[in-house]
């Protein structure tokens, strides 16, 4: 019989973690899951928060904060202050509205990277995906650029057909990220979250879209089976096309690769759906 290492097995159980820490969130994206926070004005508690890292601080080498939008959160630089002693893979996922206003706390905070949800580069467009408005769109154009001087930035940016998925946008994006030195993230839309069956017609396969990019900067991508998702590297910047995980019933792969949610209500898990096939975490407090 094959011996087990359950110290490795442990370390890796518990390495990774995604707080999400608030289920509200300042902006309105049509197709938002929220990672299966739900939508009520729940904060994570803060001492909740500092019993996990300290169990598990020893063990702990990657942290995201998401939400809903983690800068509402009254505590979240304290929490990235306690978390950044511990790894440098720290990140929060924002929409990008309070990121002007916060810009002093980011860099004081020394947070190494920041990812930030911009579906679109035409202002329009971006309102109708997210609601927000053409004045806070350009706040969050100022503060990327104000914040790329001394942090790394990613763009989340949801695969929507009808919204983003022309040549003139993906270049737009594409050209964006070269220029300043970003990296992005292209994410299919996870069909296996959505509850209005009406959104469903805004799917765009990952693989069209992957189309589209060679044939306007002529891109080439390998696949990460592990991770399901493309990448690449251009001109210095990393460009990923995701599958979504969900909707394609991955779940062999989160259970070797998806962090650790901790919900604002305190409930923890490893899958937003509650799929029975990835096991709840056995963390107790």
């Amino acid at each position: 019989m094959r011996k087990v290492d359950k110290s490795k097995n442990s370390i890796k159980k518990y390495n990774n973690w995604r707080f999400l820490v608030t289920s509200s969130c300042n902006s309105n994206c049509f197709f938002c899951h929220r990672d299966g926070a739900g939508t009520s004005n729940i904060f994570l508690d803060f001492q909740f928060f500092k019993n996990i890292i300290q169990k598990y601080k020893n063990q702990i080498n990657k942290i995201r904060f998401a939400g809903g939008e983690p800068l509402l959160h009254p505590d979240i630089f304290k929490m990235i202050k306690i978390v950044s002693s511990l790894t440098k893979d720290v990140g929060i996922v924002t929409n990008g509205i309070l990121l002007q206003e916060h810009i002093k706390e980011i860099k004081d905070s020394k947070l190494p990277k920041i990812t930030v949800s911009l579906h679109s580069l035409t202002p329009d467009v971006f309102k109708q995906i997210t609601g927000i408005k053409n004045k806070q769109y350009h706040e969050i154009i100022g503060s990327l650029k104000e914040l790329n001087k001394f942090l790394k930035i990613k763009l989340n940016v949801v695969i929507l057909r009808g919204f983003n998925t022309t040549q003139e946008e993906i270049k737009k994006l594409i050209d964006f990220v070269v220029e300043n030195g970003f990296n992005i993230e292209f994410i299919e839309l996870d069909l296996g979250s959505i509850k209005n069956i009406s959104h469903k017609k805004y799917h765009y396969a990952p693989e069209l879209l992957i189309g589209n990019i060679k044939r306007i900067k002529s891109i080439n991508f390998e696949f990460d089976d592990a991770k399901g998702r493309w990448i690449s590297i251009f001109k210095d910047s990393k460009i990923e096309v995701q599958k979504a995980l969900c909707y394609n019933s991955l779940c062999e792969k989160c259970i070797t690769t998806r962090p650790i949610l901790v919900y604002p209500n305190k409930k923890i898990n490893r899958c937003r759906l509650g799929n029975s096939r990835i096991k709840g975490v056995d963390i107790n407090f």
